[in-house]
């Protein structure tokens, strides 16, 4: 079990939750996609199609102990309901009407309430892709977090038309991505869910895809999690908290593309004061800000050398970052 996992038994107010063996129905063949090759816990980072290695990995300690490190304590997930099962660490297949090319999967959290991570692919990429470089199924089972798994439209590979500006043959095709992403969400709410919180995440092209998700249905998403992604088009004074994570050598958006996102949810969607708080953990940077409107907050990770990958590396995990943001939502 990973260190979150054990995080997770001091969060959890759930008793005797047996989590059960996955069963996964009806998802997408593994592709690679260079936008989710992830950097393995411990070893070099690599990237598909371009062959690039990543940084030599390398100690350093906190600077700060009021920073957001992985020990911090975390708030209780919600207890599950006394008296109705609950099918916790179960992954199904979602029936959504209307939408059978596009496999949706939803992995059962620690209760019906517990917060939902709906999860985007990068360009060209798959569920299993993305699950594979991430390991985010592994980490929410064993923390009790649901969540919902998105495909893009097969035209012939998977994409998004993000922001209605990228990418691809989606984009090309002016594909309409929302009434299969609210028609996902019902299907949730079919099964009796009624989460905490709901939260948007994805990776390059797929990170793009949360923005906009989130950003046009705010009074359903309370986060977004942007993984290698960039700057939304439009998302102006919104009650809407963004964790920003990018690594320096990102080729595809830039070194700066996550430190620009959270610029401008500063100031135009949430409008925080300039007050910050910088840590240093290793080779990544994180500067949060707290002091914002309606409890809403912004956290902006930098790994230093990172190429546009799913960031995993001794000093810095995206994965358990999403699922810390979840517990605490």
């Amino acid at each position: 079990m990973s260190p979150l996992g054990n995080l997770a038994r001091c969060f959890r107010r759930v008793s005797s939750i047996v989590v059960a063996s996955t069963v996964t129905v009806g998802a997408a063949a593994c592709g690679q996609d260079r936008n989710e090759v992830g950097a393995r816990r411990g070893g070099a980072t690599t990237t598909a199609d371009t062959g690039g290695q990543g940084p030599t990995q390398s100690a350093s300690t906190t600077t700060s102990p009021a920073a957001p490190t992985s020990t911090a304590p975390k708030p209780t997930l919600p207890p599950s309901s006394a008296t109705t099962p609950w099918p916790a660490g179960v992954e199904i297949s979602l029936d959504v009407p209307g939408h059978a090319d596009r496999p949706t999967l939803l992995l059962h959290g620690a209760g019906a309430t517990v917060p939902l991570v709906v999860v985007f692919h990068g360009s060209g990429g798959t569920i299993e892709n993305i699950k594979e470089r991430s390991d985010l199924h592994v980490l929410a089972r064993d923390a009790g977090v649901a969540l919902l798994w998105l495909s893009g439209k097969p035209i012939p590979d998977r994409h998004w038309n993000t922001q209605s500006t990228c990418c691809g043959p989606a984009y090309e095709q002016r594909i309409d991505d929302f009434p299969y992403i609210d028609a996902s969400l019902d299907a949730v709410r079919s099964l009796g869910l009624r989460p905490s919180a709901f939260l948007a995440t994805g990776v390059s092209a797929g990170a793009g895809m949360a923005v906009t998700v989130a950003c046009n249905r705010r009074k359903v998403f309370s986060t977004v999690i942007s993984v290698g992604g960039w700057r939304p088009i439009s998302c102006t004074d919104r009650r809407l908290s963004l964790v920003a994570i990018g690594g320096t050598a990102d080729e595809v958006f830039g070194g700066d593309g996550a430190r620009r996102l959270a610029r401008q949810w500063r100031t135009a969607v949430l409008r925080c004061s300039s007050r910050r708080t910088e840590t240093r953990v290793g080779i990544a940077l994180i500067t949060e800000w707290n002091a914002c409107p309606d409890g809403g907050f912004i956290r902006l990770v930098e790994v230093d050398g990172l190429k546009h990958v799913w960031p995993r590396t001794p000093d810095f995990d995206a994965s358990e970052e999403i699922i810390r943001t979840a517990l605490a939502a």
